[in-house]
This record gives structure tokens, sequence and C-alpha cells, in this order.
């Protein structure tokens, strides 16, 4: 088994990074930095999700989020309320999903807790328009970052070693029969959690 190109895909509601104020965008670009002085002068790519509203209308969008999510080798989901009631982002979750399994690999999908989800009913198609989703993201560990998503991401020590982690994680996975030996490490760490032992599972 070869090592995967570090090729990943953003999978996040842009509405939440304009009420975060653009916190989202700052940890991106902080993630960004920390994965790319991990894998050295190997270029790093990143997409991201796209929304109608904000899609070129002269670009077929569709086809190439499609296309970029054929090509990652891992995603990083941002969840919060509003990205269980989208539609687009539970196609790019599902289809990123059947990819990971067409390459017999393991924890590819990286979720992010970014704000409480524990009061989601998975059931309810008004809170989450695709149940498999949620139970894709359930069986995850997750980095909990609720605790600091206030502070400001450039200026937080403590952001930034959560974040340098999470690209940690990453590196490893990307390697061959590497299963999350990071994340095995780390599963008793308060910042990556079993939110199946916190959340409404189905």
């Amino acid at each position: 088994m070869e090592s995967l190109p570090p090729v990943g895909f953003w999978s996040y509601e842009r509405t939440d990074d304009e009420l975060s104020r653009g916190n989202l965008s700052a940890l991106r670009r902080i993630f960004r930095r920390e994965l790319q002085i991990r894998v050295g002068r190997t270029p790093l790519k990143m997409r991201e999700s796209v929304d109608p509203e904000f899609a070129d209308g002269s670009v077929d969008w569709e086809r190439q989020i499609s296309d970029a999510l054929a090509e990652s080798s891992f995603m990083v989901v941002f969840m919060t309320p509003a990205y269980f009631q989208s539609e687009y982002r539970a196609r790019e979750l599902l289809q990123f999903h059947a990819r990971e399994l067409s390459l017999g690999r393991q924890g590819l999908i990286f979720p992010i807790l970014y704000v409480d989800i524990d009061h989601i009913n998975p059931a309810d198609p008004g809170a989450c328009v695709e149940p498999r989703v949620w139970e894709i993201l359930m069986r995850r560990q997750n980095l909990d970052l609720r605790d600091a998503r206030l502070n400001d991401p450039e200026r937080s020590p403590e952001i930034w070693s959560r974040v340098g982690d999470l690209a940690r994680a990453i590196v490893s996975s990307l390697q061959p029969s590497v299963i999350s030996s990071y994340l095995d490490k780390n599963l008793k760490s308060k910042h990556f959690r079993d939110i199946l032992t916190q959340s409404r599972v189905f």
C-alpha cells in the first residue's frame, strides 16, 4: 500500500464562517501552515465546499466538487447544526466516504466539533438531512474546539497546538498501513473525544 498525497477537502457551511466572523477561515489558514510544515516541500492541495448561491454561474461547480473529492486523500469536516442540515454537505461526505472505502483505508475523515450538536435528532429530516452522515461522523474521533472557538485563532497557542495535533494525525493517516496510530495514542485526550458517548445516536 502506497502513501497518499497531501490532497485534502474542507467540508463546511459558509454561513458558519460568516457567523464566526471568519474564524473558520482563520482555522483553515493555520491548519494549512501546520500541515505544510509537516509534509515539507511536497505541494499541499486543499479544496473546499461550494454553496450554489456563491458559485460562479459559468462554472459547473458540482462537477468541480465531485472531481476534487475524487482526488482527495482526506476530508476535514466542521460539524455544526447547519452542516447536518445541508444536502450539499451530505453529498460531499457520502462521496468521500465511498472513496475512503474504495481505497481500503480507514481514518481519512477528520471531524472538528465546533459547536454543541448533542441536541440534534438524526431521525428528524429538518435537523439532519441524511442520517448516514450522522452515523459516519459519530463513529470517528473528533477534535473538540467548542471551548476554544471564541478565541482569536491566530493569537491562541492552545488552538495552534490542537490544530497541530490534527495535522500530525492527518500526516500519519496518509502513510501505508497506519490506521489512526496517532489518534489511538490520544484516545483519552480531552480534545479527541468519542462523541458517541455525548450525542444521541439512532
